[in-house]
């Protein structure tokens, strides 16, 4: 990844070769202001010294000491110092603010999965209720059913005691007992078969019984199948919301990647695997790089004629030499505008599309980029990975 270089300044940026202001340009001119060349002035969409209160580095670094003012002093020195913390401060409550607001989504996300969840859970709880009362009222039959069995049970053995009695009655031919035992056999024989009919009752009962439990086993198993899945789409949803934030702020996310492949229904997109070590370049990074390389891109441009700017080599040649540089997003397709919309696009964090601008650049022009496209599209191909997989985690 090149230098980190930030370029706070909206305007035309000019080159500290050519000129080394030796005071932080304000937003108030002062008697100092007006006594030093501007090479910004008369161009419209060029950098301003008005637009910040701290000067370029690339400024700063190439100062002559033998230019610097003679009579410095120690209130100077206090005011570059207060500006510079009020400039880090600026930063933290910004970090502060948006870390806090990755927090509230991650909330409002884990809350999404939560009330997911809850009806699976209640409606497994019902099944299980709806299956305990079938059974206990199927319990409740079969025990009703095995009272009149043996209650017949019982009757037939009463018969048999009175066909044995009737047999021991019987007079000496017989005909008193034949006609009890055949009385009596009618009866038996209505018993045996209301017997048998209870008895394939019984069986029916017992084979439906059966299938019900087995049925509403089946059921539950889908059922908590089912829950167990929701579950882990919401641990692996919110395993991969900590990598998005890993990935806003280029931590590496080697661990969180694990937790993920442990959890994640879906198979993890490589893009997203292979920076995890080490993690991305933040967006941060990326914008503060970004000023050096577009400036060289510029310079090679307008020295091989290919910036399309007017005026053919000779003025591409002052262009050059004073180093100016649209930072505001201009129109156009020169190399100057395509650079100037690649960099808004990078501040708004549509990344993609400031890539898309510069591939449209040709390719001598690119060559000065290439150190800064490397970083960028790992983290705008590990940022579609990780949204793709987001989706697939949400439809699923």
């Amino acid at each position: 990844m090149p230098a980190v270089k930030r370029s706070p300044r909206l305007g035309e940026e000019t080159d500290g070769a050519a000129t080394a202001p030796t005071e932080p340009a304000s937003s108030t001119s002062g008697p100092k202001d007006a006594a030093k060349p501007d090479a910004d002035e008369g161009r419209s969409g060029d950098d301003t010294s008005s637009t910040r209160s701290t000067p370029p580095r690339s400024s700063a670094r190439f100062q002559d000491p033998h230019n610097a003012p003679s009579k410095a002093s120690g209130f100077g020195a206090g005011l570059l110092g207060g500006l510079i913390a009020a400039a880090l401060g600026l930063g933290a409550g910004w970090l502060w603010l948006d870390r806090s607001s990755r927090a509230d989504d991650f909330d409002t996300r884990l809350g999404s999965l939560e009330r997911e969840v809850a009806p699976l859970a209640d409606g497994l709880d019902g099944l299980r209720g709806e299956t305990e009362a079938g059974l206990s009222a199927l319990d409740a039959r079969l025990g009703s059913t095995e009272t009149g069995l043996a209650d017949m049970a019982g009757r037939i053995d009463a018969l048999d005691a009175r066909l044995v009695d009737a047999e021991n009655s019987a007079g000496p031919e017989g005909t008193l007992a034949r006609e009890a035992v055949a009385r009596w056999q009618a009866e038996v024989d209505a018993l045996r078969a209301d017997l048998e009919t209870q008895a394939q009752e019984i069986a029916g009962m017992a084979e439906q019984a059966a299938q019900e439990v087995s049925a509403a086993e089946r059921t539950a198993e889908q059922i908590e199948a089912e829950a167990a899945a929701v579950a882990a789409r919401a641990r692996a949803r919110a395993t991969l919301a900590e990598i998005e934030a890993a990935l806003e702020t280029g931590e590496p996310y080697a661990a969180l990647l694990e937790e993920l492949q442990a959890t994640s229904p879906a198979g993890i997109p490589d893009p997203l695997v292979a920076p995890a070590a080490e993690g991305v370049a933040s967006r941060a990074e990326l914008i503060e790089s970004f000023p050096e390389p577009a400036r060289l891109a510029l310079a090679t441009a307008r020295r091989e004629g290919l910036s399309g700017e007017e005026g053919g080599r000779v003025a591409g040649f002052f262009r050059d030499t004073l180093q100016l540089r649209s930072t505001a997003p201009g129109d156009g397709a020169t190399t100057d505008a395509v650079l100037s919309r690649a960099e808004a696009a990078l501040r708004d964090g549509r990344l993609t599309e400031a890539l898309a601008e510069i591939e449209a650049l040709p390719e001598p022009v690119r060559e000065p980029l290439a150190d800064w496209l490397v970083p960028a599209r790992t983290r705008a191909e590990a940022l579609a990975a990780a949204d793709t997989l987001s989706q697939s985690l949400t439809e699923n």
